[in-house]
């Protein structure tokens, strides 16, 4: 099992009694530089080994974590202080995890947020709605599915599977459900393999991640192009409509051949 787990920002009394018990059980601690961690470690009296993992070398250790993990170790994840993967080394390690199945799991503190952050192992741009309105969200839910991002909203287990249904089957999502708590559940997919696991299951506080799609305006060039497009070829079309545009032909010809 994974563990991300957070560290002060500044005042070592605040982390949680649960991150302590979580680093001194793990089998080692993965740390973003080990000496500033070894200084929180050394203030609870907390002896477990420390490995370096830090955005020069987390590429390479990767694949002897994953092996690590997969025999059924459990690794502690932090970062020199706040939530592991947000601006901090570990969402490529997440996201592996989350692609071979390895148990993920957060010592979060008080924020539903910020640990979602965390366990989408997401990257990209991110905007956070708070709760849904109970009517007329289907703009707001439209416009996170054409978002160049993620959008993050709270959901009740009395309206998820209602708002799941306002969604494009296809718009790939993610949810944490019961964050810290025994049920905790983590679901990446499509809208529609998402929806029919959750309906396993409604209980509980959720969090619903949306992965965006920019919407696509269609540009002057690509009028031109589809103009030209009966009497030449793609390359030779693509060719005269960025001249005439002045537009980049080779991105406008890889955009207009994969149409």
């Amino acid at each position: 099992m994974l563990i991300l787990v957070a560290t002060p920002i500044g005042n070592l009394k605040d982390i949680t009694l649960r991150a302590l018990e979580t680093l001194k059980q793990a089998d080692y601690i993965l740390a973003e530089d080990t000496r500033t961690s070894k200084k929180l470690l050394n203030h609870y009296e907390i002896k477990t080994r420390l490995v370096s993992f830090h955005k020069f070398n987390e590429q390479k250790r990767h694949a002897t974590i994953i092996d690590d993990l997969q025999s059924g170790l459990n690794i502690a994840l932090i970062s020199d202080a706040g939530h592991p993967g947000i601006c901090d080394p570990g969402s490529d390690l997440v996201s592996t995890c989350l692609e071979k199945n390895i148990t993920i799991t957060i010592n979060s503190g008080a924020s539903a947020l910020t640990s979602a952050i965390s366990l989408s192992g997401y990257k990209g741009n991110i905007q956070f709605v708070g709760f849904l309105p109970k009517k007329k969200k289907e703009n707001i839910l439209k416009n996170a599915e054409e978002y160049n991002g993620a959008t993050i909203f709270y959901e009740s287990g009395s309206r998820i599977l209602n708002t799941l249904e306002k969604l494009n089957p296809n718009t790939q999502i993610m949810i944490f459900r019961e964050l810290s708590k025994k049920f905790e559940t983590l679901i990446k997919g499509s809208c529609n393999d998402v929806l029919s696991e959750i309906k396993k299951c409604v209980k509980g506080e959720f969090v619903l991640m949306i992965f965006g799609q920019e919407k696509h305006e269609t540009t002057l060039a690509e009028e031109i192009f589809e103009d030209l497009r009966p009497l030449m070829s793609t390359k030779d079309a693509a060719r005269l409509a960025a001249k005439f545009t002045k537009s980049n032909k080779k991105k406008l010809y890889e955009l207009l051949k994969n149409d």
